[in-house]
């Protein structure tokens, strides 16, 4: 009888412990599921304020970020706010144009209505209008409005900043705008 004891005893176990695993695997597909069909923004995002007006890069910001936060290939993407209110008319509705152009494109990227019932030309005006607002932004004439937007690939890593952090260095922008000068006077280019 013990030995018939024991040898239940060890199966019941090796039942319970592969139970275990599977209850262990089963919650990590779960959450993942879950991240994956029922999120939203808030979930992943963060938002910067006291951005300095004259850093209207996002690549660059997220570069920074990336370094600054130890988060390499964590960031989805960054979004600067920029300052659409403090230029002249003109350029507001050109930048209005742009954002009908942009919001057209992706619903027929996205399927929403076929090719043939958007306006004729829109590959070319895309692509004009890519070209005008990194002029816009070269040129000085549109500047960041002191915030901007971090994406995360993971809520767990949004989390972790939360934690850790209670902001970013403003030391980092500085040394990035001093960079930025020495880069325009030496004649290279950046990026936007």
């Amino acid at each position: 009888v013990a030995a018939h004891n024991r040898i239940v005893c060890v199966l019941l176990w090796v039942v319970l412990v592969l139970m275990s695993l599977c209850f262990h695997y089963y919650q990590a597909w779960f959450m993942g599921s879950y991240d994956r069909h029922l999120h939203s923004a808030e979930d992943y995002t963060l938002q910067l304020t006291n951005v300095p007006e004259n850093f209207t890069s996002e690549r660059r910001l997220k570069r920074l970020l990336e370094e600054e936060l130890r988060m390499h290939e964590k960031i989805h993407g960054v979004c600067i706010c920029y300052n659409f209110l403090s230029l002249p008319e003109h350029d507001k509705e050109e930048i209005e144009e742009m954002l009908e152009n942009m919001t057209e494109h992706d619903t027929w990227k996205n399927g929403w209505c076929p090719e043939n019932q958007c306006i004729g030309g829109l590959k070319q005006r895309i692509e004009h209008d890519k070209q005008k607002f990194t002029e816009f932004v070269r040129s000085g004439r549109l500047k960041c409005s002191g915030q901007a937007w971090v994406v995360f690939k993971k809520q767990v890593d949004m989390v972790k900043v939360q934690e850790e952090r209670c902001g970013i260095r403003r030391a980092i922008f500085e040394a990035e705008t001093e960079e930025q000068m020495n880069d325009l006077i030496h004649g290279s280019r950046y990026h936007s």
